[in-house]
């Protein structure tokens, strides 16, 4: 009874072999005649509907046989053995990473007579721990997506919650929302996707690099629980999508998708008197075509399909924006309107080095009527007040001052491109193998409702993806199998600032600062003045990033189908290169009145105008009286795994699953050794000194 026990337990907690990190399907079963004996060395074709192509199984001495690497789709199934009758089944239907059980009953006849099954009840699933939803071809292409993001239709699973900004069009978000799903409680943005094989996430905060066109997706599917061991380095789920191949016919489609104006009502808030209707444009168009290749004159027995598509987004919209920004009195230091008095915190002194009045000043003293000298406004203050566009509205007028003065409405969108081409070759009937290869461009326009380059969190960004995949599957024999899944991917994500390049000398500071500052990071100095701008110059809209990520992948595996065993093993190797900058306040950036800080005058413009910025403080996502200039890392780092699958079929009715997986992620490594660590046994120089 302990046994037993011990038996259930591991059958329910370890993993089903599968393919690793592949999107095709496989089949087994037992061949059998009608007194239950096993009929050995039969032959079994699986034939592809779409293609034509044929995969070849035999039955061993337990009467197993097992047919692997079959690409999603339609599939008739032909078993013949001398001195039995010919089996035909057809309407078979494979999905992505199915282990579908067909078992067959031979009888006794001529093999020129045949018995044909359509869609018979023989097919069983394999017992699985594993828990998936499949999204077929057909779902895939027809359920509505606004912005057709097919990562979309993860959240078709069970179990999974979109996160953040991960629904809807990539274009204008986040991109570290692409993949931000929730799968099966754990955190959002840490399962991982699959594209043919390849893996899509990158070791830049584990961001998908290529979101697939939805039309060139055959199918995917979405695991969501007790994966097996082919599967490693996530957390919560894993999305293993399929391309389309070419079929034995030429076939292809034009589209267009249109959304403007002109059919969709306008946004209440954007219908302000006054001003012209912003533009409402999403336009989604493409092609796709697909077919067999002649190769005739060159391989005469090969059989060559393809398939391509190519997909172009535009995206042009308006945003409301209402703000506070400075009254034309206020910008000349008249605060004559405001109810709270203005002081002068040290008395007509300059702050200290340590921004604080110095030793000895007089105590502070209202300015007389509120209204701060000329001589006292700050010359760099003065320069940057061009950042603050003048009150287009009357706003709301209160004792501490007028409030929402200023409103607009900011352009948004952007562009997005991709192709996406493949090619299947069948070199013999043992060998087999397909190529891929994707671009991926997309284009973030920035989004400047003050026209101050100051964006609202962030400019212009563009993002392009170069990805090749390929597979190769070699049958050594009717029950060993090789494969091998290859990929190479290069993705690089540029952020500039809309107002780069800015001469420091403008506002009064030594033109060595010029020098110091590298121009495409060079901008005026971000001044965070609570309560003014809707906060929009607190924000990181002048951050800059460039990263450059190369990533390769191999993954090779070995099938051997032994009596009643199948054993499947493999290896991983991810190697990464990732070379990156980031900064937010490359200039510099000063805080006047932030959360938490009294304000020196008793007003946050006034201190602005004053030059009395707060002392070093964090300040949404940067840090004030801070200038960063960043080194342009050059990181790897090397990832390896090995796995092993046993299904052993121990009676017809049962079957346990055993996997082991041993993974090792590397440690990040820099190309001149740059990274720092904590050392808790380093001598501490503050100590020493």
């Amino acid at each position: 009874m302990r046994k037993a026990r011990i038996a259930l337990l591991v059958l329910v907690l370890l993993p089903v072999t599968m393919r690793g990190q592949s999107t095709t399907a496989s089949l087994t079963g037992r061949i059998t005649d009608p007194h239950r004996m096993v009929v050995t060395a039969a032959t079994v074709d699986a034939i592809n509907a779409s293609t034509g192509i044929h995969y070849h199984g035999l039955t061993n001495e337990s009467g197993i046989y097992y047919v692997s690497d079959l690409p999603p789709g339609r599939y008739r199934i032909v078993v013949e053995k001398l001195g039995f009758i010919a089996v035909i089944e057809s309407g078979i239907v494979l999905h992505v990473q199915d282990a579908l059980e067909v078992n067959f009953e031979m009888k006794l006849g001529s093999v020129s007579e045949s018995v044909t099954v359509e869609g018979g009840a023989s097919q069983l699933d394999m017992p699985s721990s594993s828990l998936g939803t499949v999204v077929e071809r057909r779902e895939a292409n027809e359920l509505p997506l606004n912005g057709r993001n097919v990562f979309n239709l993860i959240a078709l699973a069970p179990s999974v919650i979109p996160q953040g900004s991960a629904m809807g069009t990539p274009v204008g978000v986040n991109p570290f929302g692409w993949g931000n799903y929730q799968v099966s409680g754990a955190f959002g943005n840490q399962s991982v996707e699959y594209l043919d094989g390849q893996p899509l996430n990158i070791t830049y905060i584990n961001l998908p690099i290529l979101i697939p066109i939805q039309d060139s997706i055959q199918e995917f599917k979405v695991h969501t629980g007790n994966l097996p061991a082919e599967w490693g380095r996530f957390a919560g789920g894993v999305t293993n999508l399929s391309t389309k191949g070419g079929t034995q016919f030429i076939r292809g489609e034009v589209y267009e998708y249109l959304r403007n104006r002109v059919f969709n009502a306008n946004d209440f808030f954007l219908n302000a008197v006054g001003k012209p209707r912003p533009p409402w444009v999403q336009n989604q168009f493409g092609a796709e075509a697909g077919g067999p290749l002649n190769l005739r004159y060159c391989c005469r027995n090969n059989r060559t399909f393809w398939f391509t598509n190519w997909e172009g987004f535009r995206l042009r919209t308006g945003s409301p924006f209402t703000a506070t920004v400075p009254t034309e009195a206020e910008r000349q230091g008249d605060f004559s309107a405001l109810s709270n008095p203005i002081s002068d915190p040290c008395a007509g002194s300059a702050l200290n080095a340590q921004g604080a009045c110095p030793a000895g000043t007089a105590m502070p003293s209202p300015f007389q009527d509120n209204l701060i000298p000329p001589s006292r406004i700050n010359p760099t203050s003065k320069a940057l007040l061009y950042l603050w566009p003048l009150p287009n509205a009357p706003g709301t007028v209160a004792p501490s001052g007028t409030f929402n003065n200023f409103n607009t409405v900011a352009n948004t969108g952007g562009d997005q491109n991709q192709v996406v081409g493949r090619v299947d070759q069948e070199i013999t009937q043992r060998q087999k193998l397909f190529a891929r290869f994707s671009y991926w461009n997309v284009l973030d326009l920035p989004i400047d409702p003050l026209q101050n380059g100051l964006c609202e969190d962030r400019c212009l960004e563009n993002y392009a993806t170069k990805a090749l995949a390929a597979g190769y599957n070699y049958s050594i024999s009717s029950m060993t199998i090789f494969d091998m899944n290859a990929g190479l991917s290069y993705f690089s994500y540029l952020r500039t600032p809309k107002n780069a390049n800015f001469d420091l000398t403008l506002i009064g500071w030594p033109a060595a600062y010029n020098a110091a500052i590298p121009s495409s990071m060079r901008t005026p100095p971000t001044p965070c003045v609570a309560s003014f701008a809707d906060n929009i110059m607190c924000t990181q809209g002048q951050s800059f990033i460039r990263d450059r990520d190369t990533q390769y992948n191999l993954s090779p595996s070995l099938t051997l189908v032994r009596g009643r065993h199948l054993y499947h093993s493999g290896f991983q190797l991810e190697v990464s290169y990732d070379d990156a900058a980031q900064t937010n306040v490359a200039s510099g950036a000063f805080d006047f009145c932030g959360v938490g800080e009294p304000c020196f005058t008793g007003e946050p413009l006034a201190d602005f105008l004053l030059g009395y910025a707060d002392n070093f403080s964090n300040i949404n996502n940067h840090f004030s009286a801070q200038a960063v200039d960043p080194a342009f890392t050059a990181g790897k780092q090397v990832y390896r795994a090995f796995y092993f699958n046993d299904t052993w079929r121990i009676a017809d009715r049962l079957s346990m699953n055993l996997g082991l997986r041993y993974e090792l992620q590397g440690p990040w490594s820099e190309r001149f050794n740059r990274l720092s660590y904590f050392d808790p046994h380093a001598t501490s120089y503050i100590s020493r000194s």
